[in-house]
């Protein structure tokens, strides 16, 4: 095998550096340093979103309608008395809001009074969602931000997330509400 030439030596060098250097900007980049401000209005496509990315913060208060939800996803309301002098039952679900909370570690996502949580969940970029369940408010049912004792009316939605060492993670926890008449 004969030795390299100084053209294949130079170009070897500067193939190393060159693919050292896309790897060192690469391992440098800050986090979260890229923000909606460095962004284009309208670059960033649905195949860029990672699964689950949009949450209940992106989710206007009040702008889902019942049919918007899949059959048995909400409750129904009572049902009236039978025969024909009985009072007719309730209407059911007569409205359905998001609403949404952030925090570190259990973090709960809480339903206005008069209302029922239908559905829920959390999100974590800093870590994994370890639970996410329904709770019922008073708090003092809670223990880490998970309910305790069934059977319950939900009333709010809560998670908890860790990072990779097992430390608590910043959490968005999101909670679908629904009126019930």
């Amino acid at each position: 095998m004969s030795r390299p030439s100084p053209a294949m030596c130079v170009a070897l060098l500067a193939l190393f550096i060159s693919l050292g250097g896309s790897s060192y900007a690469a391992v440098k980049l800050a986090k979260n340093s890229v923000v909606s401000a460095t962004i284009k209005d309208g670059q960033v496509k649905r195949a860029d979103l990672a699964a689950n990315a949009v949450g209940a913060a992106q989710v206007q208060d009040g702008s889902l309608l019942k049919t918007d939800f899949a059959a048995g996803q909400l409750p129904a309301g009572p049902v009236g008395p039978a025969g024909p002098a009985g009072p007719q039952g309730a209407k059911g679900v007569t409205s359905v809001l998001v609403r949404a909370n952030a925090g570190t570690a259990a973090t709960t996502a809480k339903c206005n009074p008069g209302e029922v949580a239908v559905g829920g969940g959390g999100t974590s970029f800093d870590g994994g969602v370890i639970a996410s369940a329904p709770v019922s408010l008073p708090e003092a049912l809670f223990v880490k931000g998970m309910p305790i004792g069934l059977p319950y009316t939900p009333t709010a939605w809560s998670a908890h997330a860790i990072d990779i060492n097992g430390d608590d993670a910043d959490v968005t926890v999101w909670v679908v509400c629904a009126t019930v008449s």
